[in-house]
């Protein structure tokens, strides 16, 4: 495990998304107030596979090698075809033991989910779009909805979205962990509401010593000076007027937001991989035989880590899993929409040696959540996490085909020209989804969405989920309105 200060640049990371917060333990989400369609979920939780996943690999799979030289999961049936790599034991591996499934003493008993245990209670949604096929245009265009570069980011649209319909600053923000695609920013109004980016777990202000450059580059130093600081802040936007007092205005907002929240990201509960404060507990977990225990961090930190696989601990996406710990803390402490990064799936050369323990994580990490999350409460105190949270995966695009043996010349598969990279399988579940089906599938042997009938373009995707928060996708502040219809048939 790595340690580390948080750097100049964690430090200038968190001051991104300041709001006006509240400094408390639980920080709840205040409800909507109507003025939108009514909320199916409460937050959002995004995993990005960053780099592009392969969809004929993942989670709607073709049997067909050119595209899918691993195969399908043996014995899985139903709407889905889920690729063999993400299951569990990988080819040419034996069967993992259920014993290597079972969580230390504090889980009493516990054991993480199988991948093909859980497929019933996630769906899977296919987009089109033939403008896949670039990281520059992926990056901003797939998280926004507009290549530009202008439009604000998915987190920045739900911010502005709740703030707009409550009529109240959000009392937490979003968060946007190992930043890589245009999930925040904004200009103009909007860019107040722009998330709280991370670069990794290790970015907490609880998990080191201050950066001595932290208070001349955020005003603060998370711990004395406040009324100082504060007074300042009002000083200085007072000398300004037109527009350098609304960008002053911005800029001193952020600053007390960022007092409060990093306040609170430096106590001891969230720091989910610091093993000093493993014992430090945020709510509860039910157990299905001993009831309802403290979630501790190192319970937290032992549950996402074994998503790597049994006793793995030098896997490449260590920190990854840690940061996934991180964003369940997030949830819990009433963040309406947070975004983990996590890859890199931008497999051209090495692919077959590098892809299984990849996408085996990923198989795990969404197997896991899907049994964690039913176990936790909203802040709102209205059901779980899981009924109380959207959760999808998004990618950069598909991957093409490759050649005839499922490989191109570096044993990888490339991305540009195809309709397998045009299209995207997302994976969707939680905030009452229909687990089970498939939504705007293709023909697996071309993966080419042209002429199929059912298939959504990724702005409706963005779309659907800003209406399941109970915000009005058509609105010209904060949604996407030329973005076409939401995707109801993810409900019942």
């Amino acid at each position: 495990m790595r340690t580390k200060d948080p750097s100049r640049r964690d430090f200038l990371r968190l001051t991104a998304g300041g709001l006006a917060l509240a400094a408390m333990p639980v920080l709840p989400l205040t409800a909507c107030s109507g003025t939108g369609p009514p909320a199916r979920a409460r937050r959002l939780l995004v995993l990005n596979l960053a780099g592009g996943i392969r969809s004929s690999a993942g989670f709607l799979a073709s049997t067909v090698i050119r595209l899918n030289p691993w195969g399908l999961i043996p014995g899985v049936r139903g709407p889905l075809a889920l690729g063999r790599l993400l299951d569990d034991a990988l080819d040419g591996a034996p069967p993992i033991p259920d014993d290597d499934y079972l969580l230390g003493p504090a889980w009493r008993g516990a054991r993480v989910p199988r991948f093909r245990d859980v497929v019933d209670r996630f769906s899977v949604l296919g987009t089109w779009s033939i403008y896949r096929g670039y990281h520059a245009r992926a990056l901003l265009e797939e998280p926004s909805g507009d290549p530009t570069g202008v439009a604000p980011g998915l987190l920045t649209r739900v911010a502005a979205g709740l703030a707009r319909t409550t009529g109240n600053e959000l009392e937490v923000p979003g968060f946007h962990l190992t930043p890589r695609a245009r999930f925040g920013g904004g200009e103009g109004a909007v860019a107040r509401y722009v998330p709280v980016e991370l670069e990794t777990w290790e970015s907490l202000p609880s998990t080191g010593a201050a950066d001595p450059h932290a208070e001349r580059v955020t005003g603060h130093d998370w711990a004395t000076g406040t009324p100082m600081r504060e007074r300042f802040d009002r000083a200085r936007v007072a000398s300004r007027a037109g527009l350098g007092r609304i960008l002053t205005d911005t800029a001193a907002s952020r600053h007390r937001g960022c007092r409060v929240i990093g306040a609170r990201l430096a106590m001891p509960d969230v720091a989910v991989g610091d093993p000093l404060q493993g014992e430090a507990a945020f709510g509860t977990v039910r157990l299905d035989d001993a009831g309802a225990v403290p979630l501790t961090n190192a319970m937290l930190a032992e549950l996402f880590t074994r998503c790597l696989g049994p006793g793995n601990y030098d896997h490449p996406n260590h920190d990854d899993a840690l940061d996934a710990a991180l964003a369940v803390r997030l949830l819990q402490l009433g963040s309406p929409a947070v975004t983990l990064e996590l890859g890199n799936f931008d497999l051209h050369s090495s692919e077959r040696a590098s892809a299984p323990p990849l996408y085996a994580y990923l198989g795990r990490l969404w197997a896991t959540l899907s049994w964690l999350l039913p176990r936790l409460d909203d802040p709102s105190g209205e059901g779980s996490l899981f009924d109380r949270t959207l959760v999808a995966t998004m990618s950069d695009f598909g991957r093409d085909a490759a050649g005839p043996s499922g490989w191109n010349a570096g044993e990888g598969s490339d991305h540009g020209n195809d309709p397998a990279c045009f299209y995207l399988a997302h994976a969707v579940m939680g905030a009452g989804v229909t687990g089970g089906r498939l939504i705007g599938g293709v023909r697996t042997d071309t993966f080419d969405a042209r002429g199929a009938g059912g298939v959504s373009a990724p702005p409706q995707l963005l779309a659907t989920m800003l209406e399941a928060l109970g915000l009005d996708p058509a609105d010209d502040e904060y949604g996407l309105p030329q973005a076409g219809p939401v995707i109801e048939e993810l409900w019942p």
